[in-house]
């Protein structure tokens, strides 16, 4: 019947329950209606013998919930248990943190000028839609190489890579004037800077 055994936790009065009003009590006399929706399949499944894991929200909380089934000595199923951890503050950071790189994401896509991220090897991690409109490469074709393996004529290799060791060495900023061949074939100055 759903029937809570003694509930613990630090937090349960942070969010108005309490061992008293759980003890004894059946999920829809102690929680409200969308929360019981969301949590007896899973108090369900734990009865036959299925754990689940996911994510809900109450109130202003949002939780991480495991619910296991519990055996006897037996081996038979008797019980469910349900692990709760708070993870409001966990997803709070995740979200801004996704918000702030949404916000870079569109400043790297509507920047005019060519706009590449390579890794410290100096591999292309990243170009914008500028770069992959006047060099004629989509990002797929440039991730993982480096820019002489596509752009630099021959005599220009070389001083970009000890541009990169100098860069590896964390001597910024440092500036280059250098002409890329695009996939057409024309060749034009880029100055850039890291």
């Amino acid at each position: 019947d759903l029937r809570h055994t003694p509930g613990e936790g630090k937090r349960l009065a942070a969010v108005g329950l309490s061992t008293a009003l759980m003890a004894g009590s059946t999920i829809w006399e102690a929680l409200p209606p969308a929360t019981c929706d969301v949590i007896e399949p899973a108090y369900r499944a734990a009865l036959d013998g299925r754990e689940t894991v996911f994510e809900t929200s109450y109130k202003d909380r949002i939780f991480l919930v495991q619910v296991l089934p519990v055996k006897n000595e037996q081996g038979e199923i008797f019980a469910g248990m349900s692990m709760l951890q708070d993870m409001t503050e966990s997803k709070r950071s995740e979200q801004a943190l996704l918000e702030e790189r949404n916000f870079v994401s569109a400043i790297l896509d509507i920047a005019a000028a060519l706009i590449v991220v390579c890794d410290r090897q100096g591999r292309f991690i990243r170009v914008n839609r500028a770069c992959e409109q006047i060099t004629g490469y989509s990002i797929d074709e440039m991730k993982g190489k480096y820019i002489w393996d596509l752009f630099l004529i021959p005599e220009e290799v070389e001083p970009v890579k000890a541009l990169v060791r100098e860069l590896q060495l964390g001597r910024f900023p440092n500036e280059q004037d250098n002409y890329w061949s695009m996939r057409d074939g024309n060749r034009r100055l880029i100055s850039w800077s890291n």
